[in-house]
């Protein structure tokens, strides 16, 4: 299976300086599955949900446009069509791989595969209210444990170079460093506080060894922990966030004629609901999921019945080969033999 480099630094001066905590870097699995899972929420925004075959492949088809596992299966490497893509291209694509990147340090080193933990799109303005001055933006993700408890933010960077400056990683830095996160759930209860020095705080960066302009550049990470609150006051309406976060998935599984139908399948122990999204991709969750969050609009109280529902099933995050990829939220991603060997196929465009 394919490896992602993780390159951990305490703090942007470290970052800047290249010290490494350990002097070393984490090596972590990165399946082909779990590129699909990864992808499956970009494109949701401000309450968005991406319904079109169109938009959905296309989404998902940009890891595969920009990545190609080694013939070892042991990194992804850059494809020729995103080394020759024109400059605004490679710019989209590095954003987007920094945003998968996110998700990967979060399953791997923030607990993603723990049951109910979550990480949230913090850009929907409907759910997340940043009270600032001066012009302060959101980070990109928030992730929120089992409870309700916010308690830790995640910026993403990426380029198509070697390495993501400093200067724009000490502006992700700045993004982080709020004074307090607090979740809102459900009529009459107490809300959850954290303040910035109680959050644990990551700089994502995606780039690659020697910048997609060189043929055979692999794909890494850098994750930078930057210390210390500032300001702003950002506030969770959490009901609706969980309930925006898994409904693109509950109306792909929803009946429609047009987008096939659903199957029931038993993944690593669990019952799942599935339905085939393209040739050789199918998409879920854990089966009971989808009725715990409910399809009816019934937003309140929602984190409340996604929690009740974990805790009779504890679901735990697992990644089973390339085929299989399961998120600690109940996200399932069932990929064909076929499909991962046409993904792998792509490395003799990055030779």
């Amino acid at each position: 299976m394919p490896t992602v480099p993780v390159y951990r630094y305490a703090s942007v001066k470290d970052y800047k300086e290249q010290r490494i905590i350990g002097d070393s870097y984490v090596s972590v699995n990165c399946s082909v599955a779990d590129l699909v899972r990864y992808s499956l929420d970009n494109g949701h925004f401000e309450g968005h949900v991406v319904t079109s075959a169109q938009g959905q492949s296309f989404y998902r088809s940009i890891p595969r446009f920009a990545l190609a596992p080694n013939v070892a299966l042991t990194r992804y490497l850059v494809t020729d069509d995103y080394r020759y893509a024109e400059a605004s291209y490679k710019g989209a694509v590095s954003f987007y791989l920094g945003m998968i990147g996110s998700r990967l340090v979060f399953d791997r080193f923030l607990g993603g595969d723990k049951p109910n933990y979550q990480l949230l799109h913090a850009g929907d303005s409907t759910h997340f209210n940043l009270q600032a001055s001066g012009g302060k933006r959101k980070p990109d993700y928030v992730a929120i444990d089992d409870r309700g408890v916010p308690y830790a933010l995640v910026e993403a960077k990426g380029t198509s170079g070697a390495r993501v400056t400093h200067k724009r990683v000490g502006y992700a830095k700045d993004q982080l460093k709020l004074a307090s996160v607090t979740t809102l759930t459900g009529v009459g209860r107490t809300p959850c506080v954290r303040t910035g020095n109680q959050l644990e705080k990551h700089v994502v960066a995606s780039s690659f060894t020697r910048g997609v302009a060189s043929k055979g550049s692999s794909w890494e990470l850098c994750d930078v922990d930057p210390e210390g609150a500032g300001e702003g006051e950002l506030t969770i309406q959490l009901d609706g966030a969980i309930y925006a976060h898994y409904m693109p998935m509950v109306q792909r599984l929803s009946p429609d004629p047009s987008r096939g139908e659903m199957r029931e399948d038993r993944i690593n122990d669990v019952d799942c609901e599935l339905i085939e999204i393209s040739k050789g991709v199918s998409v879920g969750l854990v089966k009971g999921l989808r009725e715990a969050i409910g399809d009816q609009g019934n937003v309140d109280d929602c984190f409340h019945r996604v929690s009740e529902f974990f805790k009779s099933m504890g679901v735990q995050g697992v990644c089973k080969g390339e085929n299989v990829s399961m998120g600690g939220d109940g996200v399932v991603v069932v990929l064909s033999d076929e499909y991962v060997q046409s993904f792998n196929l792509e490395v003799d465009r990055a030779l």
